[in-house]
């Protein structure tokens, strides 16, 4: 849960920034087209979460500070009434 909670997190600043994933677009495909810092560890070990490969603590500590890396970088390219929107949405979807 937590790695999707994290992956989540990553997704919300790329629709901020105006990226959305395709219907049926894997997180890697989505990692290697919109090219933002982060995502691509995120997209990694959240693949590997829903194959049921085994995650330890050291990937659940990456996914979260990954997630975090992603949004930033993908809101960093908003201008400022992009980023006051962000923060008055409701509900965070």
């Amino acid at each position: 849960q937590r790695v999707s909670n994290a992956w989540q997190l990553a997704l919300i600043g790329l629709r901020d920034a105006g990226w959305r994933p395709g219907a049926t677009e894997a997180p890697q495909e989505l990692a290697k087209r919109v090219s933002v810092d982060g995502l691509d560890r995120c997209a990694t070990i959240l693949e590997r979460a829903r194959h049921g490969i085994g995650i330890d603590a050291d990937d659940l500590g990456d996914m979260a500070s990954s997630a975090d890396t992603a949004y930033h970088a993908a809101r960093n390219e908003l201008g400022t009434v992009a980023r006051a929107i962000g923060w008055l949405r409701w509900p965070l979807t």
